[in-house]
Order: C-alpha cells, then structure tokens, then sequence
C-alpha cells in the first residue's frame, strides 16, 4: 500500500507512475464543500468530478482489479475526506489488485 502526497490545499493534481502506469489524479473542491476527484490512467479518462468518501475504491471494483485500488482512508472517523486534513487525518492510498 503507498499513500499517496496530497497537499492541505483545496485543488491539485497529482502525476505519479504507480503499478508501472501513469495516473494523473485531481483532488478539487466541489460547489458544496465536497471532494471531487477526476482520475485518468496512461491518457485514459476514468473518473470525472467522482465524490470521495471514506472507504469506497475510487475506480469501482472492475476498474480497480485493472489498475489498482485507489481508496480515501479518514482516520478522524469522518465519512468524507476533505482537504484541510490532507496529510493529516485523511490521505489517498493505492495499492496493487
């Protein structure tokens, strides 16, 4: 499992190769305060302006057996990640299926 180096700030990309592929992995905040996350895997478009929440594998188990598991993990107890907490209580894990 590798957790993943987000930032206390509210909107930011990430690139990181993980599991031999490219992922580019934006963390925005959405309208009403929430966690929004766009994922794209070596150019692929998986996931646009999906909701985190604690627990729940961001690609959905069909696409998470092909590239990975990328989960939200709040160690506070809370049902939804939010930034102020990254690096803190709340971060983003990978981990090979």
């Amino acid at each position: 499992m590798e957790k993943l180096p987000l930032s206390a700030i509210p909107n930011q990309t990430l690139s990181i190769t993980l599991g031999n592929r490219l992922f580019e992995i934006a963390v925005l905040l959405g309208q009403s305060g929430s966690t929004l996350v766009d994922v794209t895997v070596d150019g692929i478009n998986l996931r646009r302006g999906y909701r985190a929440v604690h627990g729940n594998a961001l690609l959905g188990e069909i696409l998470s057996r092909k590239y990975g598991y990328l989960v939200f993990e709040c160690d506070d107890g809370a049902s939804y990640p939010t930034y102020t907490q990254f690096g803190l209580t709340h971060g983003l894990y990978w981990w090979e299926a």
